[in-house]
């Protein structure tokens, strides 16, 4: 029948012509004869149907390059012959397209992979192909338009449009999605709201046996023992026995259960034990416990969460303390604030909501003391993080936590440069997040977005301010 357009699309090579796997009890598949039907021919009898059926135009699409290395994937083998065919038979017309352009240049149009791509939004790319490139996708060409296709930038220009509420609900931010969006701000934007991973990591065979533990594997069974530790009913008296959680732990397979690997866990459970001491010497001092429960706080957006226990003196009901573990390290050149960034907000939640609370967070090798705020000035800093993590849903922050910590504490000296770019000896922080690395490929580039040093300064001045090293005097 005859059709004005005929669009074909997925015309990839091996999925037409289809191919039709032949069943076990098909005795015509092992004895073919003249005369016998065809699936494959079949296949090319249609192409050739609706080839003949368009009146006016014959559309055809295909993945033309492969997801994973951009390389050249070739067409149907119909649709090949038939552009080999045409370039065999035409030419294209004298003045129809520029000097020395080919036929099947003319008729053919390459896509970029990505809606955000350059190409649609830059002067001079929509000249070639048939109809050039253009987009349907708003919410990318109107920021590109705004401040003019082709811009230097390193990205987006101007912010995206705030995303609209899921099902018309309001929004409601807990300290998880805070305490992530700090962590790494290009991340979220990238996956949250352009759904682009750079993370390429492939996971180890299953038949490869870990005989040490690395370093996300010694976090990993630093922190099943902590929440050992944390299950014991009276700290302040009862020993802490970790043999348990090990033992659980290679039976589970997560650590070795002899060799480098167990000597390495035994050494954790060591470092955890002396944590454990720490820990009932605090809940001595400090023997009540009270769970405050849910909290809610208006910051700009509705806050959300759960605090944690707080402990409180025999003797004095409105001194409160809030008890936290790491299980990294903490001591390195002094304190390691980026191990305090989680417990920060925490902290700022608990004073916002229920008066001057202390944190103590207790580390593999030293503790640390955040020091009460008041409630008017902890919510101020609570609003400024949530009115930044609404504005990294719209654009890529520079924010790279490691970085900010060190330009805020010493501002003029190249601190935060070795920080970001790293040594021989040390791996930068640009080396460690290809989100960061992607916008900001060094210390000059993260200067140049004039928020960076205002945003460092304005979030993480106060942490490095409260936040300080445990003496024996500390709660």
């Amino acid at each position: 029948m005859p059709f004005r357009f005929v669009a074909l699309l997925g015309m990839n090579d091996g999925d037409y012509p289809r191919a039709r796997p032949a069943a076990d009890f098909d005795l015509m598949a092992a004895d073919y004869r003249p005369g016998d039907r065809s699936r494959r021919e079949d296949d090319r009898y249609l192409f050739l149907e609706a080839l003949l059926s368009a009146r006016r135009y014959f559309y055809c699409s295909w993945v033309g390059r492969s997801v994973n290395d951009n390389t050249p994937r070739p067409a149907s083998v119909l649709v090949g012959q038939l552009r080999d065919h045409l370039e065999a038979g035409w030419r294209l017309a004298e003045g129809a397209g520029p000097p020395g352009q080919s036929l099947l240049d003319a008729l053919t149009q390459t896509h970029p992979l990505q809606p955000f791509s350059r190409q649609y939004f830059e002067p001079g790319t929509a000249t070639s192909g048939v109809d050039g490139l253009y987009t349907f996708a708003g919410e990318w060409r109107d920021p590109a338009q705004a401040d003019g296709a082709g811009a230097d930038s390193a990205f987006a220009p101007q912010p995206l449009p705030e995303p609209a509420p899921v099902d018309g609900l309001e929004t409601v931010v807990d300290l998880a999605m805070l305490q992530t969006f700090l962590r790494d701000p290009t991340r979220d934007f990238f996956r949250d709201r352009l759904g682009v991973s750079f993370s390429q990591r492939l996971d180890a065979a299953e038949d490869e046996e870990a005989l040490a533990l690395d370093g996300l594997m010694r976090w990993r069974v630093g922190r099943q023992l902590i929440e050992a530790l944390t299950a014991t009913p009276d700290p302040a008296t009862q020993p802490v026995d970790l043999q348990p959680a090990l033992a659980a732990m290679a039976r589970a397979g997560d650590i070795p259960g002899e060799g480098p690997g167990a000597w390495q866990a035994q050494a954790l459970a060591g470092d955890v034990a002396a944590m454990a001491e720490r820990y009932a010497a605090v809940c001595r001092r400090w023997p009540r416990a009270s769970a405050p429960g849910r909290v809610e706080l208006d910051v700009g957006l509705r806050l959300m969460d759960t605090l944690p226990e707080l402990r409180h003196p025999a003797d004095d009901d409105h001194a409160a303390l809030i008890v936290g573990f790491e299980p990294s390290e903490m001591k390195k050149n002094g304190l390691r604030y980026d191990r305090l960034v989680a417990p920060w907000l925490v902290h700022l939640l608990a004073n916002a909501v229920v008066g001057e609370v202390t944190t103590r967070v207790i580390g593999r090798d030293q503790d640390a003391v955040i020091d009460p705020v008041a409630g008017d000035t902890a919510r101020r800093w609570l609003a400024r993080v949530v009115a930044l993590w609404q504005e990294g849903r719209c654009r890529p922050v520079a924010l790279p936590p490691r970085t900010a910590l060190a330009h805020a504490k010493s501002p003029t000296t190249t601190a935060a440069q070795t920080t970001y770019e790293g040594t021989r000896q040390m791996q930068g922080e640009v080396e460690k997040s290809p989100y960061v690395a992607r916008l900001y490929p060094d210390y000059a580039a993260l200067l140049a977005d004039s928020d960076f040093a205002a945003l460092a300064e304005a979030i993480y001045r106060p942490l490095l301010d409260a936040a300080r090293v445990a003496d024996e005097a500390s709660p």
